[in-house]
């Protein structure tokens, strides 16, 4: 299960959070954004893996385990420059991860997309030499290929389309310092109060005196849109479930067991432990992007961070800011 970091009470007021405090809430976001070193990491060691000999490098590994630091130089040579390798490349793509995704968001799939082109080059350099020299400039057609592919997959709207039979199963949980009660009015959207989300500029009941089916009005700094909001399964201070969709029409036939399940749960006398289930189907957006960060736990933290007044330090914040009044 996804966890979001622990929320701690609200500093006093008068006592703003100092910057070795912000710092640390921003580190959250390579937390989330974990996968993203891990696949950088599998490339490098397949990209060494492929510079090498396959062969040599194995029977160079079965050798050291076999006689161990008696083996001779000359058959455990491979592993060791495979593994030399792997570490510099490893080393460096967790460089670019880290800055890129503390300090320059827009180039955070920086770090999996150099490390494919390496693993590209080196493929096409030892099996396929040819190619490279009669396509010098093949990285760059690649680059601008994939991006013509990810801005009209976008633009249609196709990457956000639900794929059939492809479902999505997501836990996130975390701590407000707020009793169950409070915590449920917070996090459950209502045209009577400003919701935690200074995004969610306007709330509107469809039905007046029904607040099941919402309509809200989102405004960021790039993008105005509506959104639609179904709530049921309430039990006021435990538990809620929302659907939402761009349309009304894509709201009222989605199917009915899809959804965030909101469970709130006392912890201790002041706090409350709030578990979030989401069941919803897969896009390509999320096949895409879910193994290269968490962005549902990281939402989840961003709120708990809203509501608590703790610094911000997700990357959802920083990519969906409200727009300027």
């Amino acid at each position: 299960m996804n966890e979001a970091a622990p929320v701690a009470a609200p500093a006093p007021a008068g006592h703003p959070h100092g910057l070795p405090t912000r710092l640390a809430a921003r580190l959250i976001r390579l937390r989330h954004s974990r996968g993203r070193l891990f696949y950088a990491i599998f490339l490098a060691l397949l990209t060494g893996l492929v510079l090498s000999d396959p062969f040599h490098v194995l029977l160079g590994i079965l050798s050291f385990v076999a006689d161990r630091f008696s083996t001779r130089s000359s058959l455990v040579q491979p592993a060791l420059v495979w593994l030399i390798f792997t570490l510099i490349a490893s080393l460096a793509y967790a460089a670019i991860w880290a800055v890129t995704m503390l300090l320059i968001l827009p180039f955070r799939a920086l770090p999996e997309w150099i490390a494919t082109l390496v693993f590209i080059g080196a493929v096409l350099k030892t099996h396929a030499p040819g190619i490279m020299d009669a396509m010098p400039n093949w990285a760059f057609y690649l680059l601008m290929g994939s991006w013509a592919l990810n801005f009209a997959l976008i633009k249609s709207g196709l990457a956000f389309r639900p794929l059939p039979g492809l479902t999505r199963h997501h836990r996130a949980r975390f701590s407000l310092p707020l009793p169950p009660d409070e915590a449920y009015r917070r996090l459950r959207a209502h045209p009577d109060r400003p919701h935690w989300d200074k995004g969610w500029a306007e709330i509107a009941e469809i039905t007046p005196g029904d607040d099941s089916l919402l309509n809200v009005e989102v405004r960021r700094r790039k993008a105005t849109y509506p959104l639609w909001l179904r709530y049921t399964a309430e039990i006021p201070g435990r538990q809620f479930t929302v659907m939402s969709a761009l349309t009304r029409a894509d709201l009222d036939s989605a199917d009915s067991k899809h959804g965030e399940t909101v469970t709130l749960t006392p912890k201790g006398q002041t706090s409350t432990l709030v578990e979030v289930h989401t069941r919803e189907p897969h896009t390509l957006s999320t096949l895409c992007a879910d193994p290269m960060e968490d962005r549902s736990t990281d939402y989840w933290a961003h709120a708990a961070a809203q509501i608590s007044g703790q610094p911000d330090g997700t990357f959802t914040a920083a990519c969906f800011r409200p727009a300027k009044a």
